[in-house]
């Protein structure tokens, strides 16, 4: 049996981790009257309708989610799914926000991702059937 790089461990659990926080942190915002005024005072800044918005944050998370949890599994479809959302999403961002320069960090966190999602080691990982 082969068995999962430390680094996919790391990636997968960290992208299922945001994705709860992300879903929480939406679903609190949305309940609360307060939290979601001054959310969407600056939600209102971007070109998209609040309701895309708020359909894309949960969509991406649970994406997100999926992605995660399938690259535990050693799922090549898995990474390929975060890599394209992620890579949709940063489309979005860089054309909808009115604040260009706050995609580069996500940018810059997504590369990261995607070297160590791409890197040999991690290629034979999602190409072997088995995994420990």
């Amino acid at each position: 049996m082969k068995k999962r790089p430390r680094s996919i461990t790391i990636i997968a659990w960290l992208i299922i981790g945001m994705a709860v926080i992300t879903l929480a942190t939406t679903t609190i915002t949305l309940l609360n009257p307060e939290f979601k005024k001054q959310s969407e005072k600056l939600m209102k800044q971007n070109s998209a309708p609040l309701m895309v918005q708020y359909i894309l944050m949960y969509l991406g998370a649970m994406v997100s989610f999926v992605s995660g949890v399938a690259m535990i599994n050693a799922k090549n479809w898995g990474r390929i799914l975060y890599v394209g959302w992620s890579g949709l999403s940063l489309l979005f961002g860089f054309f909808t926000s009115p604040a260009k320069g706050t995609v580069i960090p996500s940018l810059i966190f997504t590369l990261v991702i995607i070297f160590f999602l791409f890197r040999d080691v991690a290629n034979k990982y999602f190409t072997d059937a088995k995994v420990e």
